[in-house]
């Protein structure tokens, strides 16, 4: 519907099931982490001296990196992914706001055909009869703003009313 192409909400869908696909497919892919520690280790050693009879001790610091890496496997993402509820949202919004912009079209064109009839069915001259082409004008003014001219276009060729 030209309606919807013209607002912005046409082949949203096909979008969205795309997105919840790769969404789910991430679930093959591991989350991977990586981590890099600094290690400082102390060790005190207790000697006896037997000969002087005394406690030595003896305070040695050692030094070095510690890696680690961490892969984790999500396959609970290939059933549903976590992008899924807000895509999922947007696709009703989108539905809800394709549903107001038909309502405005089936509106409108109730309201052209409404005042068609009306003026076609009026005296010629007559203020009603001039008072219904300005709402059917003005109906037709909003549908091909609605269709970007598409409904002026149709009645042109012969359809639309």
């Amino acid at each position: 519907m030209t309606a919807w192409r013209l607002a912005g909400l046409s082949n949203i869908d096909t979008a969205i099931d795309d997105a919840i696909h790769r969404s789910r497919l991430a679930g093959l892919l591991p989350e991977l982490r990586l981590r890099a520690m600094h290690d400082t280790e102390a060790r005190l050693s207790v000697t006896d001296d037997e000969r002087t009879e005394a406690v030595r001790t003896h305070d040695s610091r050692t030094g070095g990196m510690l890696f680690e890496a961490r892969l984790t496997f999500r396959f609970d993402r290939l059933l549903y992914g976590d992008d899924e509820p807000p895509l999922e949202r947007l696709r009703d919004e989108r539905r809800t706001l394709r549903l107001r912009v038909l309502s405005l079209v089936v509106e409108a064109y109730g309201k052209f055909l409404r005042a068609e009839h009306a003026r076609n069915s009026e005296p010629e001259g007559s203020l009603e009869r001039e008072e219904a082409f300005l709402r059917a004008f003005e109906a037709r003014a909003t549908l091909d703003a609605l269709t970007e001219g598409a409904f002026t276009r149709d009645l042109a060729n012969g359809g639309g009313g």
